[in-house]
């Protein structure tokens, strides 16, 4: 069941329509593009080049092609993750995001419509999630600051 409205609206199949799958294959996807996007791909799926142009900052956006970009504050990332970083918040409460230059992905699924739709914990605990889990890479000396 698809719980966005605009994709619910033309039979539930749509581009826009969010991050699907599990865990495992999200984190699979997601490696591959950050391999490609720093020309260490083994099954060129991705050229670098066109990566590199999905993962530049659109001018005055705050976005990149397809990607949301950590916000100057309040940002669903956190705060410890690099400005070069990408991700996807979806509607239901799944979410990802990658940090180019540290090669660190954390990826969230969840069902933020359950009970409600009206339900919006997620955007306070999007934030904390990261914030854990980038103190935890630190403390294990893995990453260090911004």
């Amino acid at each position: 069941m698809v719980h966005v409205d605009n994709a619910y609206v033309v039979g539930g199949v749509e581009g826009h329509a969010g991050l699907f799958g599990t865990a495992d294959d999200v984190y699979r996807l997601l490696s591959v593009l950050l391999s490609a996007f720093h020309g260490r791909s083994e099954d060129h799926l991705f050229e670098k080049e066109l990566l590199q142009t999905f993962f530049k900052p659109q001018v005055d956006t705050g976005r990149e092609l397809g990607f949301d970009t950590p916000s100057l504050t309040g940002s669903s990332c956190g705060v410890y993750f690099s400005k070069r970083s990408v991700g996807h918040l979806g509607f239901t409460g799944t979410s990802f995001w990658m940090d180019l230059d540290r090669n660190v992905i954390v990826i969230l699924l969840t069902n933020r419509g359950h009970p409600s739709r009206d339900n919006n914990r997620i955007k306070a605990f999007r934030p904390k999630l990261h914030d854990m889990v980038m103190d935890n890479i630190a403390e294990a000396g893995s990453i260090k600051g911004n």
